[in-house]
């Protein structure tokens, strides 16, 4: 009888299985999945974060550059989000005045009515993103990890106005420490920020006690969240489940910039925060092209935790 049970359980997970490849891979035809495209122009050349935790920062780069059609630097949007009283009260403020939206909200939110420095006056490594974003891990960190660094006559102007305001850095915690950084650089050409109001659809903000993971959306919600903002152009910040474009369960931030027919699916597609560079392991019919992914629309939807946009 316990044989029985236990075929009959392992049938039912082959069958759900099965007819959910079937469903995922069936074709439709071109007049289903009209091109709908976001402009890039105005995005930050700088798409790598590296090993950096801030994937909302550079998302919300992407968006607000967009929005005021000047690159952006991702790192002062997350100097300022660090920075917010929202943060160092854990969002408690937040959360009562803004309940949609999710963690991407809340970074639109706290550079509102601030200025954020334009991406050409962060640039201390000559455009090198991947090592700037390295040398932001180090400099948060421990500023003397910079600034015991031999001297050389390539070093970088980062490294260089480190090594100036040291004795002041050093007394500074990492997130004051980081702003300090933009205000003595870029600050005077730093552009005001001139949103009021955003759009958002997905999940309301979580209890403390709540994984962002464990939280499901209705795929409905997000198909009409998604379709009305690339029908008017607009590019979207997503929260989603990592596993929909590579082999790893965790949370995430990217951008949404269009949804193009392409051999029988319907694909949306996703400007990542890691360079050029495509995932290894890349999750099961995902494509990948120069740091560009490529999802099955209907996987994308059941993923997709939150969206938030601007209408222009």
């Amino acid at each position: 009888m316990l044989i029985q049970r236990f075929k009959l359980i392992r049938f039912i997970i082959f069958a759900a299985v099965f007819f959910e490849a079937i469903i995922a891979s069936a074709k439709i035809e071109k007049k289903d999945c009209p091109t709908l495209e976001a402009s890039t122009k105005h995005m930050p050349d700088n798409s790598d974060q590296s090993k950096l935790d801030w994937c909302f920062a550079f998302a919300a780069a992407d968006i607000l550059s967009d929005l005021h059609e000047v690159k952006l630097s991702p790192y002062d949007i997350a100097a300022h989000y660090f920075n917010h009283p929202t943060e160092i009260e854990k969002n408690r403020k937040y959360k009562t005045e803004h309940p949609s939206g999710g963690f991407l909200e809340q970074t639109i939110f706290a550079v509102k009515s601030k200025t954020i420095c334009q991406e050409k006056d962060t640039s201390h490594l000559n455009s090198d993103w991947k090592k700037m974003s390295e040398e932001i891990i180090e400099f948060t960190a421990d500023v003397k990890k910079i600034t015991t660094k031999p001297k050389c006559e390539n070093e970088s102007k980062l490294v260089g106005l480190v090594r100036s305001l040291e004795p002041l850095m050093a007394e500074l915690s990492s997130p004051k420490r980081l702003i300090t950084l933009f205000d003595s650089t870029c600050r005077e050409k730093a552009i005001p920020m001139k949103h009021e109001n955003w759009r958002s659809f997905g999940r309301s903000s979580l209890k403390e006690t709540e994984e962002v993971l464990d939280y499901k959306v209705n795929p409905e919600i997000v198909k009409k969240g998604v379709e009305e903002a690339l029908g008017k152009g607009r590019p979207l910040a997503i929260e989603f489940n990592f596993n929909m474009i590579v082999q790893m369960n965790a949370g995430h931030v990217a951008t949404l910039i269009g949804q193009k027919y392409h051999n029988g699916r319907c694909e949306m597609i996703i400007r990542n925060n890691q360079g050029p560079r495509c995932d290894p392991k890349l999750a099961g019919g995902v494509r990948c092209v120069n740091g560009t992914y490529f999802v099955e629309k209907g996987r994308a939807m059941k993923s997709i935790i939150s969206g938030t946009w601007f209408e222009k």
